[in-house]
């Protein structure tokens, strides 16, 4: 199965289902891109999301060009409110 077939049978709630996701995945070459790139795909928006949180939170790395493709990404397309990326209408 692909990563695309494994987020898109994700329940979007199992925390558990979505990390046996990002194990089976994380080490795989471009694995970062092919989810930030699922970003942009309404069907894997939170799927792809939760994994690049847990990638970038086990200590991993953007490049410039990844984080250019993240602004890039930052458009009302996201319908869903949990996939949306936080603009400056975000407070901390």
């Amino acid at each position: 199965m692909s990563i695309e077939q494994e987020i898109s049978v994700w329940d979007g709630k199992s925390a558990d289902d979505i990390r046996v996701v990002y194990k089976a995945y994380r080490e795989q070459p471009g694995f970062a891109d092919s989810i930030i790139n699922l970003t942009d795909d309404e069907p894997y928006q939170k799927g792809a999301k939760w994994l690049l949180k847990a990638w970038l939170e086990s200590g991993n790395k953007l490049e410039i060009s990844q984080i250019t493709k993240i602004y890039g990404l930052l458009n009302p397309r996201n319908r869903n409110w949990s996939t949306k990326f936080c603009t400056s209408s975000c407070r901390t």
